[in-house]
């Protein structure tokens, strides 16, 4: 049981977050949405937390004033004598529903440095609410002769590094600290605040994205997306029908667009339909791979290394979160297995992924490699394999956000016949997330341009007009993004 519930609008994500954090180290057990666990109904599932929480703190913003959940948890709460508000918006009585305005709501502020000012009374006011002791980590105070000692040994490391100006700054780095993480937290939660706005862009898209972007959209906010689109997810939960039993997207029985749908299902915290499983799971090669349509013919020019790579990330996201049926989950981990091994297979000649579907010209070989980096780590291949050998041989630098290529891929088909794969793939969200996978297997020249692509990835203008017209780049770059940042934190807490 939590003892504390925190009720906020998904666009103060970050915020939340901040909360989450001082409050557990503060010693409470805290509840804030994140998925919903397989097998369960979402409105049931947070009805059941709301109410046994010992208290709710509602983070009242111009976005959660018009929540519909975030008003329906603060009824809630109040009527139960457990609501607790703070502001982090200036907001006018008026702006409040009615009943619920607080004259002596405590302001929070969005910043960093109003926070951590208000954090002891915020700690005071949950203590006496819960008549609990607050444990508050109070800063220290830098002095002066402290701060002239760090002014000091600053100037006296960058003299250091200036005396040793000929031997390579990337060899120095790695012996310095050869284990050190590619990306900072700091990093991160700069990306995670311009995210926010980007999330609830794509989440007011699904409802009206063509194809099976939707899914693509709901995989990158799918808090948002439950927020401003719930009847599209009911929508989705019955989709799964035809002879195929899986989303027809378009009238095809797409391999990446099912991937995608997973994905989305996941994240969203919907029920899986079992026959899913077992289409997609039927639908995968003996030798690991998956065609680009499910009901492609079971030869070899149908291998594609797209459609493998986000099959096998959308069956290892689904088995992490618990979606897989009991009876299927054997399968899953066989599937992953053979999957991961045909990914980490490296080419034949160097680093050019010249057998594999759509890339006959020999122009995506790195992001192909980067796909079967990411693809065959999350699927528990080798670190030190052939797919994360390949990338670490073609990568160079980062491209444009926008960038992509378009492939028209012949398709032989189970009843006779062909048919055309017209796919288009983005880049840097791939590049950018197979650094992050492969930055331990680097050396100490490839892991500086590994910082420099990362730096780059995570830098990019999500709100720039032109990337904003390909809102399916930025939905990929915000799911890869997820999970290489998942990855780097299961790295820093892994013993050294």
């Amino acid at each position: 049981m939590a003892d504390i519930f925190i009720s906020y609008s998904s666009q103060d994500r970050v915020i939340a977050q901040r909360f989450e954090a001082a409050l557990g180290e503060a010693g409470y057990a805290v509840f804030r949405d994140q998925s919903t666990p397989a097998g369960q109904d979402w409105d049931s599932w947070i009805r059941g937390q709301l109410a046994s929480a010992r208290l709710t703190l509602v983070l009242w913003s111009k976005a959660s004033v018009a929540s519909p959940n975030v008003r329906h948890e603060a009824i809630i709460a109040r009527e139960s004598g457990k609501l607790m508000p703070v502001m982090i918006d200036d907001l006018a009585p008026t702006d409040f529903p009615m009943g619920l305005f607080m004259v002596h709501a405590l302001k929070i502020g969005r910043s960093e440095r109003e926070f951590d000012a208000a954090l002891p009374r915020f700690l005071e006011d949950v203590a006496g609410r819960l008549q609990t002791a607050p444990r508050v980590k109070k800063k220290r105070l830098i002095s002066r002769r402290v701060r002239r000692w760090a002014v000091s040994f600053g100037v006296a490391v960058v003299l250091v590094l200036l005396a040793v100006r000929f031997v390579p700054w990337a060899s120095i780095g790695y012996l310095l600290s050869p284990e050190t993480p590619p990306v900072t937290r700091q990093q991160m939660r700069a990306a995670a605040i311009t995210e926010a706005p980007v999330r609830a862009r794509l989440a007011a898209a699904a409802a009206r994205a063509p194809g099976w972007h939707v899914a693509e959209f709901v995989a990158a906010a799918p808090d948002e997306s439950r927020e401003a689109n719930p009847a599209g997810l009911a929508a989705l939960d019955g989709a799964v029908r035809g002879g195929c039993n899986c989303y027809a997207w378009d009238g095809a029985p797409d391999s990446s667009g099912n991937a995608w749908t997973l994905i989305a299902m996941v994240r969203a915290g919907r029920p899986v339909a079992p026959a899913l499983f077992d289409t997609i799971l039927s639908a995968q090669n003996e030798d690991g791979w998956w065609p680009p349509r499910f009901d492609a013919a079971p030869v070899d020019e149908n291998a594609s290394l797209p459609a493998t790579a986000l099959m096998t990330i959308a069956l290892a996201e689904a088995r992490r979160a618990g979606s897989v049926p009991q009876p299927a989950r054997a399968r899953v981990d066989v599937a992953l297995g053979k999957a991961a091994a045909w990914l980490d297979r490296g080419p034949p000649r160097g680093w050019l992924w010249s057998d594999f579907a759509g890339s006959d010209r020999r122009t995506q070989s790195n992001v192909f490699a980067a796909m079967a980096a990411v693809a065959g780590r999350i699927a528990g291949g080798p670190a030190d394999g052939g797919a994360v050998k390949a990338f670490l041989a073609s990568m160079d630098s980062l491209p444009p956000a926008t960038a992509r290529f378009d492939a028209s891929v012949p398709i032989a088909l189970r009843g006779g016949g062909r048919a055309t794969d017209d796919a288009s793939y983005a880049i840097s969200p791939w590049i950018g997330a197979a650094a992050a996978f492969a930055y331990p297997q680097a050396d100490a020249a490839q892991k500086r341009r590994l910082r420099s692509i990362l730096d780059h990835w995570l830098t990019v203008d999500l709100g720039d007009p032109a990337l904003a017209r390909q809102d399916w780049i930025t939905a990929e770059t915000l799911v890869l993004r997820g999970i290489a940042f998942r990855r780097l934190a299961e790295a820093r807490r892994r013993p050294r």
